[in-house]
């Protein structure tokens, strides 16, 4: 059997990259344990000829580690991988995994790899059960489509908690509300392309009403930031219908009731907010979700308007844990 593959987008986060490689598995390989090692795409031939990249050495290259461990091993038979759980893990502890080496390989790959094909003999180090099927003991290549990180306010729980979102409602339509660079998107990118979810996109790159306008405008006179973002939605191989006016005006080119998924992220004060709210609640499905970012002490005006909108429409706030917000009946 032939592995899967796949490609998928790589904002500069690895937790991101990790979710949408285990929806990826998931949907592929479920029930499987699984292990990810790094590789690159010059290796692809040997890859699919020997199940590893490690394969094909005229001579018989021993394992590095064969005095320390006191097996007698190939080099070939065995490869360096890590679990979901190392990666988690690295993320926090600053250790190394084998998404880490994404940026010092020309065109990265991931190889997925059946954990129950496999034995491992040393911390990270795994050798095949059966060195005749390497190839069955490799389920999936992913090759990775790097971009750098996009700039942003975005942070790192907001976008897993806003990924996760999404994912819950799976959408077909959704729309993005205040885009500045696409950081936002970003986290979203390979989803949106899986479930060929249509994306409109909204932002004018004029500044805000609320009190943050005279950084935007200074920001804004330093670069092209709506150039920017159509640069970073291409890198990312997303297809967005923008619309490049402000939220209110945009609101009304959409239909009632059309959209899956909302988010709003434009505008802060009070007024600004009240106004989106009301202008972009009746474009939701029956199942589909408004979402909001930047519910925090800091925004003092946004909480007021979102509170009471809630109230008013017999909502629930619901947040995750960050300042990531979303109201649902």
């Amino acid at each position: 059997m032939k592995p899967q593959k796949t490609r998928l987008s790589h904002n500069g986060l690895h937790l991101p990259f990790l979710e949408d490689v285990l929806r990826w598995c998931d949907k592929n390989f479920s029930g499987r344990e699984l292990i990810f090692r790094s590789s690159e795409y010059a290796s692809l031939e040997k890859i699919l000829k020997y199940g590893t990249d490690r394969g094909g050495f005229e001579n018989r290259k021993e394992w590095r580690w064969n005095e320390e461990t006191g097996l007698s091993l190939l080099h070939e038979d065995v490869i360096i991988a890590t679990t979901e759980e190392d990666i988690r893990a690295g993320e926090l502890s600053g250790v190394s995994h084998s998404f880490k080496k994404f940026r010092a390989e020309d065109r990265p790959l991931v190889l997925v790899y059946d954990l129950n094909r496999l034995n491992k003999v040393k911390h990270k180090h795994y050798t095949f059960k059966n060195a005749s099927e390497k190839q069955q003991a490799l389920l999936g290549i992913i090759q990775v489509e790097m971009i750098s990180e996009i700039e942003g306010w975005f942070d790192l729980k907001a976008g897993l908690e806003y990924q996760q979102l999404f994912y819950s409602i799976a959408p077909k339509e959704m729309v993005e509300v205040g885009v500045w660079k696409g950081r936002s998107l970003s986290f979203l990118a390979n989803g949106i392309r899986s479930l060929k979810t249509k994306l409109v996109s909204v932002d004018h790159w004029q500044g805000s009403a609320d009190q943050f306008h005279e950084g935007y405008k200074k920001l804004l006179e330093k670069e092209n930031v709506q150039l920017l973002y159509e640069q970073n939605i291409e890198d990312l191989k997303v297809c967005a219908d923008l619309l490049c006016m402000d939220s209110l005006s945009a609101s009304k080119r959409i239909a009632d009731a059309s959209q899956d998924f909302i988010f709003l992220d434009a505008s802060h004060d009070y007024e600004s907010v009240l106004a989106d709210l009301n202008a972009w609640y009746p474009k939701l499905t029956e199942k589909g979700l408004i979402v909001g970012h930047d519910y925090s002490e800091k925004f003092p005006g946004l909480k007021k308007a979102v509170r009471e909108f809630r109230k008013e429409n017999n909502l629930t706030l619901r947040r995750p844990g960050s300042s990531v917000w979303y109201l649902s009946t």
